[in-house]
């Protein structure tokens, strides 16, 4: 789970940037050898990271956790700028990054240099793609959106000293102006007519009343108090201070703040024109296969992707109907599954030690277990993971939402997800191997989304259950993906309402109205997301059938995860340039 990637830019910053790799890069006539070249693109991207994570102080507390060693004495205090002028700046900058970055000699840059050059070069031409869809870019939804975030964000805030506190404060502070800022935001898109639907409205007014129905033990105020205990250097005094700023601020701002979503969503929550997917929009169909494409990093088209769902989705029913002939018993086994480990430290223990044979070695990394503040798990999914700072892999957290009973007996492929060899694993194996800074800024949901989720379909296997058992649930877990995908492309792209959406999923045995409609609103509130997770997850399987088939007894499956993993978050299209080159090794 990461903060929301905010318009923002500092022009007159780029402009002294651009002109240095001019100079740098020799493209005045002088001719530059390869480490000339290769220490002026270290310093360009580093530039370029140092520049974006300034704009909000959110980002960089999440990315740094000692930003005196890139000479930073002072973070952002703001949580950046979300207005149709930043946006258009962001596009602006882009363009001049994607300038400079030409100006390089690809070839005289090293192998990890031509990478970070392929994968940068991807994202801002990927950004200028993006110009005319502005105005559909959506933050607030009822699970995924930035006001459903930031309570946690700001409960995970990384302090280390009494400098860190008053930052967390500032920013604090700052979200009634920034919510204000994406309301405003709101109002352009309701008179271009491109404003949410009525229930998204209303599903989002009822996640911030859940949040602020805590008032003097909102969990801001709880875990700030819990935490200021922690920070050595300050007096009884100065935290008996801080605890009382701190309060104040949440119940006269940031209380407030969402209350300000509240009344807005109410008074306009009528003003949205189109209640189904986005290709009811001008431009709808374009902007989600856009979506898809950043999101996810797939280059396929909306059909092609429609495609290999119902591929995958028919070869999983076909492994669950040869199971379940084979044994009878086999759905009452599933609905009755019980893990031998149900608790969660010892299930990470245990995976820990349990992947070592098919996935590369990493050394012990610290963690903590925690659960979802009440007021927050009606609209938090199940559990999530938070990144570390890339210069601090000890800070890792894994939430674990116990909402409406959540069964722990079933918890541990969740945890696998989530943990090893899901999100925790990667992010910290990647950030092991040195990357250049600049890497955390060009994540890719549908790498570290799909990841975890091809690792989860893996984890029934090493769970200790019968190998029968851990197929079938392995075969069912990917075919309800592929379905909630094709929920997805079908009510986005092919305009499905709810009645279509129904028809599809009694096929399946779902007839439940309410769970029905739970579904369809999703994918029109948050279009895209579940293909993150299966499109993912079948652009990992789909490499992995490649290599195996290219390499026959040759294939190594640790020797390909370390291969996926060192390349680290990027589009498939480089993954696939990535294995040709290994397997021609």
């Amino acid at each position: 789970m990461n903060t929301t990637k905010n318009p923002k830019r500092l022009p007159l910053l780029i402009i002294s940037l651009l002109f240095s790799c001019l100079l740098l890069t020799g493209c005045f006539g002088s001719k530059q050898s390869d480490a000339q070249v290769q220490k002026a693109f270290d310093s360009f991207t580093e530039n370029i990271f140092l520049t974006e994570i300034q704009q909000d102080g959110l980002t960089f507390n999440y990315t740094l956790a000692h930003p005196e060693i890139y000479g930073i004495d002072a973070p952002a205090t703001t949580l950046g700028d979300y207005s149709l002028s930043a946006m258009k700046e962001n596009l602006a900058s882009a363009e001049n990054y994607l300038s400079a970055l030409k100006d390089f000699s690809y070839r005289q840059l090293s192998q990890e240099q031509k990478l970070t050059y392929d994968i940068l070069k991807n994202y801002l031409k990927q950004e200028l793609d993006g110009s005319n869809y502005l105005l559909y870019n959506n933050v607030l939804s009822k699970t995924i959106g930035i006001q459903a975030q930031l309570p946690v964000l700001f409960a995970e805030y990384n302090f280390s000293d009494k400098a860190s506190v008053d930052c967390y404060l500032s920013l604090l502070s700052d979200i009634e102006r920034y919510f204000n800022q994406i309301l405003s935001f709101e109002e352009i898109k309701i008179k271009n007519n491109l404003f949410m639907s009525h229930t998204t409205a209303e599903d989002i007014i009822a996640q911030c009343q859940n949040f602020i129905s805590k008032t003097e033990d909102n969990l801001l105020i709880q875990i700030f108090n819990d935490r200021i205990e922690t920070i050595a250097g300050l007096s009884e005094n100065e935290k008996k201070e801080y605890k009382e700023k701190n309060k104040d601020i949440v119940l006269n701002s940031v209380i407030p703040a969402y209350k300000n979503i509240i009344s807005f969503m109410t008074e306009y929550k009528d003003s949205g024109i189109n209640s189904g997917g986005l290709c009811y929009f001008p431009e709808g169909k374009e902007y989600y296969q856009y979506l898809v494409s950043t999101s996810t990093g797939s280059s396929k088209t909306i059909k092609e992707i429609d495609k290999i769902l119902d591929e995958y989705l028919a070869s999983s029913m076909e492994k669950m109907q040869a199971i379940a002939i084979k044994d009878v018993s086999i759905l009452e086994k599933a609905e009755n599954l019980t893990y031998p480990l149900t608790d969660p430290a010892k299930i990470l223990t245990y995976l820990e030690k349990a992947i070592e044979k098919d996935y590369p070695a990493m050394e012990s990394v610290d963690y903590s277990i925690k659960y979802v503040h009440e007021s927050l798990q009606p609209d938090i999914s199940p559990a999530f993971y938070l990144t570390p700072p890339i210069d601090d892999s000890s800070i890792n957290s894994i939430y674990i939402n116990p909402y409406k009973d959540y069964n722990m007996d079933t918890i541990f492929t969740t945890l696998a997800h989530e943990g090893y060899p899901g999100h925790l694993y990667q992010n910290v194996y990647f950030n092991r191997t040195a990357p250049s800074p600049i890497r955390s800024i060009l994540g890719c949901t549908g790498y570290s989304e799909g990841w975890a989720t091809y690792v989860e379909m893996d984890s029934y296997f090493l769970s200790g259950i019968e190998e029968t058992l851990a197929a079938f649930l392995s075969a069912n877990n990917l075919a309800s993906l592929c379905m909630y995908g094709k929920i997805d492309v079908g009510v986005n792209y092919y305009g499905w309402d709810l009645e279509k959406t129904s028809a599809y999923l009694r096929q399946f045995g779902i007839e439940d109205p309410a769970i029905i409609k739970e579904i369809h609103q999703s994918m029109i509130a948050e279009p895209g997301n579940y293909l993150n997770y299966i499109l993912g997850c079948i652009e990992f399987k789909e490499l992995r059938k490649t290599a195996e088939e290219k390499l026959g007894g040759d294939f190594s499956l640790k020797d390909f995860h370390e291969l996926i993993l060192s390349t680290g978050p990027c589009t498939f299209d480089t993954l696939r340039e990535q294995l040709k080159n290994w397997m021609k090794k």
